[in-house]
């Protein structure tokens, strides 16, 4: 433990093997780490990281639309044709097999809790389907990134998946903010597009990671909104040079007295950003060891279920 707090991380992007890590790094490895589960598992020790929350969301539209425009097809024009199908159907596959591989990860180390991802492409009754079958796999949430998916949250076409979840008190954790990791603007996950899923689903366990991603007022707007949301810190608090520069401590602060310490999870958002150090940022803080209780591991124990 870092100074005697318990921590779960909730924000953890695991890869098989370090150069799919690297390659979803872009090759640019901010903190010199590749993402393996065999990586991680020695720096959880050292910083005292009881278990951490597996995201095993896939970068769908990016893929799609880079395998389109090898084809010189551009968007909707695509969907019609055999080969541009037959190339959405191949990377549809590559969620299933990331969501089986992230299940796989934690039934082999209890430490880890995976989160598994759906896509609007597979269709509503299939993307239930997935969910189903992962839960039953040991899937503990489900992940989902607007801005690399290409869907906004408010999509009617996710709205079967947000009643299965809600049903099933089933917690949802979605990307928000920038698109870190290609410079995108957020065209899908800005704060406030998440109004209107909130409003219908009362219930539902929704999680905004990296605190609105840069979108401070919007995200505390919905925070004041809707009880039902909360927010990780990955990447909000201190972030590599490679998307923007850290906040001061007196931002942070009154960040996390905007949010209210109990609306806020922590997350790393490794291997982009290192576990230890960014940890050690919530510890070393000048607030009240009550409040980074809650942040580094409470909850998550109450919004997650963990022990």
């Amino acid at each position: 433990m870092i100074d005697g707090f318990k921590i779960i991380d909730v924000h953890v992007h695991p890869f098989p093997t370090a150069s799919v890590g690297t390659g979803a790094q872009f090759g640019r490895l901010a903190v010199g780490l590749t993402g393996t589960v065999e990586e991680l598992l020695p720096l959880m020790g050292e910083t005292g990281i009881d278990r951490g929350v597996l995201l095993g969301a896939t970068p769908v539209g990016d893929m799609v639309e880079a395998a389109w425009s090898k084809l010189g097809f551009e968007g909707d024009l695509c969907d019609e044709d055999e080969e541009c199908q037959a190339i959405n159907a191949e990377i549809v596959s590559r969620v299933r097999r990331r969501n089986a591989w992230v299940c796989a990860v934690a039934r082999e180390y209890s430490v880890f809790v995976p989160f598994v991802s759906v896509d609007p492409r597979m269709g509503v009754e299939s993307m239930i389907v997935e969910a189903e079958a992962k839960r039953t796999e040991g899937a503990r949430g489900i992940k989902l990134h607007p801005a690399a998916q290409r869907f906004p949250p408010g999509d009617r076409r996710m709205w079967p998946v947000y009643t299965w979840a809600e049903e099933n008190d089933i917690p949802v954790v979605f990307h928000t903010g920038w698109y870190y990791a290609t410079g995108q603007q957020p065209e899908y996950s800005e704060p406030k597009r998440f109004a209107d899923l909130l409003r219908d689903f009362p219930r539902l366990r929704v999680v905004l990671a990296h605190a609105g991603g840069g979108y401070w007022d919007q995200a505390i707007e919905l925070a004041q909104a809707f009880s039902q949301v909360h927010f990780d810190t990955s990447v909000a608090f201190t972030a590599s040079p490679a998307y923007r520069q850290p906040l001061s401590d007196d931002e942070v602060i009154a960040l996390i007295r905007a949010f209210g310490a109990h609306r806020l999870l922590f997350g790393s958002e490794y291997p982009w950003l290192h576990p230890i150090r960014e940890a050690t940022r919530i510890t070393s803080l000048p607030i009240a060891d009550v409040d980074k209780r809650l942040i580094l591991a409470e909850n998550a124990q109450r919004v997650y279920g963990l022990d």
